[in-house]
Parts: structure tokens; sequence; C-alpha cells
């Protein structure tokens, strides 16, 4: 994977829009620095690039008061603390368009998926 790191929600669509073209996932925590907060960083990220996937991350349940904009918009929620192989799946799950209602441990449905 080619990865655009950045500190913030304003630096992250800084990098994008310096990048020129469209990412295919974006993982981003609830909360960040410089008043952005990641449902409002994905919002963004998606206007400017449509079909863009994006996991959001969190070690705080009371930051999902409102689902309805993960499941409307199809985004992945992983709870922290998670393993790099939870993460890896998540990802897998979600480049490979699966359900994102589907907890991030479930195992995917193509047992030849990457």
């Amino acid at each position: 994977y080619e990865v655009v790191e950045a500190g913030s929600g304003p630096a992250a669509l800084e990098a994008l829009r310096q990048r020129g073209r469209k990412v295919d996932l974006l993982l981003a925590d609830m909360i960040m620095p410089d008043g952005m907060t990641g449902s409002e960083l994905a919002e963004q990220v998606m206007a400017l690039h449509p079909g863009t996937k994006v996991i959001l991350t969190s070690g705080y349940s009371n930051q999902l008061e409102d689902t309805s904009f993960l499941l409307e918009n199809g985004i992945l929620f992983l709870p922290k603390p998670y393993s790099p192989q939870t993460l890896c799946e998540a990802i897998r799950k979600s480049l490979g368009g699966l359900s994102a209602a589907q907890p991030a441990d479930t195992p995917p449905r193509d047992s030849n998926a990457a």
C-alpha cells in the first residue's frame, strides 16, 4: 500500500489535494487535532473523491451517538484497541467492498480474498 500520512484533518485534505489523484481508503480517528473530526474529514474526502472507502476508529464508544452517517456511507468503524491483524482485516474488507455493517473480525466472504 502507498500511505499518505497527515497529523490533522486539514493537513490530510491538503495532502490529498497536493497528491492530485484519488486515494482508495481513508483511515482516520474520530477525534483529531485542529478542530476537525474524523466524520467531518470523511465527508469532505468522499466529496472530493467519491467512492473512497473509509475506516474510522476511536477508543471512545460514546462518539458513536449517531451511526447513521457511518451506515449511510458504508463506513467501517474499528474500535480501539485493535491488533495489527484486525486492522489489516478491516483494510482488506473495506477495499474489497464488504458491508460496513459486518464487524471487522468477520471472516471474508470469499476464501480467495487477499
